[in-house]
């Protein structure tokens, strides 16, 4: 990609001098220096009308001579780069040791560190039939260049915003993590404790059965199950392997919902049903909301929608995150869903502090928290936001302040049939 100070200082065949929105000069061309008998270094940092004072005769809008006589303003060029309220093209000169310069273009662009800057074109009057290609030229280049630094930052932002969704992500899952190995340690702690009770069973109903060849009367065989209390281990074995069913069936479930959760990091849009991520999602959430709030869930009959299962599940636990952190002691959490017409809606409402409205304004802006300094990154919200976004729904905030707060995602059934807007 070429950069603008090459496309103004090699490829520019007129007198380029650029400057911030106060008018200060950041670069002028080897041209510009031929024509006033400056080096760059000389006049970089200066304000342009410290350099060429008449030009405050003429409107010269910028810094804080702006306000001025307005200059003649001639039109506009196409630009995506308004900082100031300025048209693109208007009439300035300046007279330097060789002659009069003068100027109809101010083309506005980023600086390479992302700052407002423009760079204003001048021309020699007594070369006038050229000057028109040599700007169409000119403009063509720093427009290429600009669109070019544009699809690269933009490829940088996807990527640093992917990043971050992962780290989010994977924080959400480090947080968890303790909560799932509790969730998990419980059955099979007593899973493995039967175990070994079998065990001991086994060896006392090995011995009653290694007794039918050596006992000399039905009895002695009676009372050698009495003492290894046979009909207690009967009894108990059954309740042993059935307690044990139940345990690995809670293991397998957790692991089934962890891998519904994550869809192993798979974004593909496919049909899906919003309430299976949310049960799974409260599955593998469990255990860290269970000691702080009840959750009720009021799941209605809907459709699938075309989705990202992993993403969609991440916005539910980043909203019900956020639901229970909103909980001071102990509440209330509950989880809804319905469809209207060609949208699916799920929502969480939780008995919480609420949100003010100063707070629902920003509540979606990356790294904007209420949380104290260590206890948030203030992605959440913002990554739910964008996940939902690009999914083409939005999310409705219902709140009163000290009366909870309800946060509804609506998706629509398939993107791809919504009207063009």
């Amino acid at each position: 990609m070429q950069d603008l100070d090459y496309v103004l200082d090699i490829n520019t065949p007129l007198a380029v001098v650029v400057v911030d929105a106060n008018g200060v000069i950041l670069h002028i061309n080897r041209w510009m220096a031929d024509w006033s008998g400056h080096t760059l270094s000389a006049v970089a940092g200066m304000p342009f009308e410290h350099l060429y004072p008449e030009v405050l005769a003429q409107g010269w809008p910028f810094g804080p001579a702006a306000g001025a006589p307005k200059p003649s303003y001639i039109g506009q060029v196409s630009s995506s780069f308004k900082v100031l309220d300025l048209p693109d093209v208007f009439v300035l000169h300046i007279t330097t040791p060789r002659g009069r310069l003068d100027s109809l273009l101010c083309f506005p662009h980023e600086t390479a560190q992302g700052e407002p800057s423009y760079a204003l074109f001048f021309y020699d009057q007594n070369d006038g039939t050229k000057h028109h290609r040599d700007y169409a030229r000119v403009v063509q280049q720093l427009q290429r260049v600009q669109l070019e630094r544009h699809a690269a930052l933009l490829c940088q932002l996807e990527h640093t915003t992917a990043q971050l969704m992962q780290n989010e992500k994977m924080a959400g899952v480090g947080q968890l993590a303790a909560g799932v190995a509790h969730e998990i340690n419980n059955p099979m702690g007593y899973v493995f404790s039967n175990l070994k009770t079998l065990e001991s069973y086994m060896q006392d109903m090995l011995k009653i059965i290694d007794a039918i060849e050596h006992v000399n009367a039905i009895d002695d065989l009676r009372q050698l199950k009495r003492t290894l209390e046979y009909d207690y281990i009967r009894n108990d074995i059954e309740d042993l392997i059935s307690e044990s069913e139940e345990g690995v069936e809670r293991v397998k479930n957790i692991i089934a919902a962890l891998k519904y959760f994550s869809y192993a990091d798979d974004d593909t849009m496919r049909s899906a049903n919003l309430n299976d991520g949310i049960k799974s999602t409260l599955l593998v959430a469990g255990n860290e909301i269970k000691y702080k709030a009840n959750v009720v869930t009021e799941l209605g009959d809907i459709p699938n929608v075309i989705c990202s299962v992993s993403q969609i599940n991440q916005v539910v636990m980043n909203l019900l995150m956020n639901a229970l952190q909103a909980i001071t002691n102990s509440g209330t959490i509950t989880i809804r869903s319905g469809h209207e017409s060609a949208w699916v809606w799920f929502e969480i409402e939780d008995t919480g502090v609420g949100i003010t409205p100063d707070i629902q304004r920003r509540m979606f802006d990356p790294f904007f928290t209420t949380k104290p300094a260590g206890l948030g990154t203030g992605l959440g919200l913002s990554l739910s936001f964008n996940i939902v976004k690009k999914h083409h729904g939005r999310i409705d905030v219902v709140s009163t302040p000290g009366m909870g707060a309800t946060l509804r995602v609506w998706l629509p059934v398939n993107p791809e049939a919504l009207p063009a807007s």
